[in-house]
């Protein structure tokens, strides 16, 4: 099983590429093990409207899972992305979320 996490690199504003670096090293080995996940590809946004392409590459390659790693707008491309394609429910990823916005207003109650 494969699962790629598609990240906004604008997030987490002020985080040094090693800490980034160790984030993602924490986090692949948790989902991996979590998830009994053979590999994980992270994927940078470059633009507006990129999460929702990458998203919909992962599910063309037939990703089990793909995580938005991001805040609301990263979330809703991606999820975009996902359901642009008319596909049966079975055939869809299982969609997770990264927080890693600044204001997260996703996970507020």
């Amino acid at each position: 099983m494969k699962a790629m996490i598609i990240v906004n690199p604008n997030a987490r504003s002020g985080a040094s590429v090693q800490e980034r670096e160790t984030v993602q090293n924490a986090l692949s080995a948790q989902l991996k093990d979590g998830l009994h996940l053979d590999s994980i590809e992270w994927r940078d946004t470059e633009r507006p409207g990129h999460a929702i392409q990458l998203a919909e590459e992962a599910v063309r390659a037939d990703y089990e899972y793909v995580f938005a790693g991001g805040g609301d707008g990263t979330i809703n491309e991606v999820l975009n992305g996902i359901m642009g394609l008319k596909l049966e429910p079975s055939k869809r990823p299982i969609m997770g979320v990264l927080p890693f916005g600044s204001s997260n207003d996703f996970l507020r109650p």
